[in-house]
C-alpha cells in the first residue's frame, strides 16, 4: 500500500480545517444538471453550485473550471477560492492550489487564514523557506492560532532542523490546545526533545 507524503497529508488537513472554519460549506446540494457549453451563460450562483457539486463527486478539475467561471460571473470570491484550493489539493495539483491561494490573499490580506494554508502547501512541496515565511506571518499577528503553532513546529523540526524553535512552537500549541488533535503526538515529541543532545538542538541555518 502506498504511503501518503506527510507534507501532502498536512496540506490537505489544513485546507479541510479552513473549510470547516468558514460559514459556507465547500459543497452544496447538487444543482440542476449543467453542461460546459452552458457555463458562460449561467449566473454566478449556478456556476458555483455546479462546481461545488462536482467537487463533492470527486471531479476536482471540472470543479475548478466551474468555480473559476463563477468568480468571473460575479460570485463571491472567498468561498469559491477556498473550494478551488480544496479541489486542487485533493487532485494533487499543489501549484494550482498555491496560485489560487496566493492570488486571493494578495488581494485580501485580512483573510490571514489563507497564509496558513499557503504555508502548508509550500511545506508539502518541500519549500521550507516559503513555508516558514508564510506561517511566521500568521503567528506574528495571531500567536493564539494553535494549528499555525503546530505547523510552524513541524516546519522547523522536519524541514529547517531547528529543534529549539520547533519545541517552543509545540509547547505553545500544547498551552493553547492541551487536548487538541495533535496533543498526544506533540507531547511525546516534546518529552523526547528535552533529552536531545545540545548539538541536536542547535539552530541549523540555511
Amino acid at each position: 500500500m502506498k504511503t501518503m507524503n506527510p507534507g501532502f497529508a498536512l496540506a490537505r488537513s489544513a485546507v479541510w480545517a479552513v473549510c470547516l472554519a468558514w460559514s459556507v460549506g465547500c459543497a452544496s446540494a447538487p444543482p440542476k444538471p449543467v453542461t460546459v457549453s452552458q457555463a458562460p451563460a449561467l449566473p454566478g450562483a449556478e456556476l458555483a453550485a455546479a462546481g461545488f457539486a462536482l467537487a463533492a463527486k470527486g471531479d476536482d478539475f471540472g470543479a475548478e473550471q466551474y468555480l473559476l467561471a463563477a468568480v468571473a460571473a460575479g460570485y463571491p470570491e472567498g468561498p469559491v477560492t477556498r473550494a478551488m484550493i480544496k479541489s486542487c489539493v485533493a487532485g494533487g495539483r499543489l501549484e494550482s492550489a498555491l496560485a489560487h491561494g496566493q492570488s486571493y490573499v494578495d488581494r485580501h490580506p485580512e483573510d490571514w487564514i489563507f497564509n496558513h494554508v499557503i504555508a502548508s502547501i509550500h511545506f508539502a512541496k518541500g519549500d521550507s523557506v516559503m513555508a516558514r515565511q508564510a506561517i511566521e506571518m500568521v503567528i506574528a499577528d495571531h500567536p493564539g492560532h494553535a494549528e499555525s503553532q503546530y505547523l510552524y513546529g513541524v516546519i522547523m523540526r522536519d524541514q529547517v532542523g531547528d529543534m529549539v524553535r520547533a519545541r517552543d512552537a509545540f509547547e505553545q500549541y500544547l498551552s493553547l490546545e492541551p487536548n487538541g488533535s495533535h496533543a498526544g503526538e506533540v507531547r511525546a515529541w516534546v518529552r523526547r526533545a528535552r533529552s536531545f543532545p545540545v548539538a541536536v538542538n542547535k539552530v541549523k541555518r540555511r
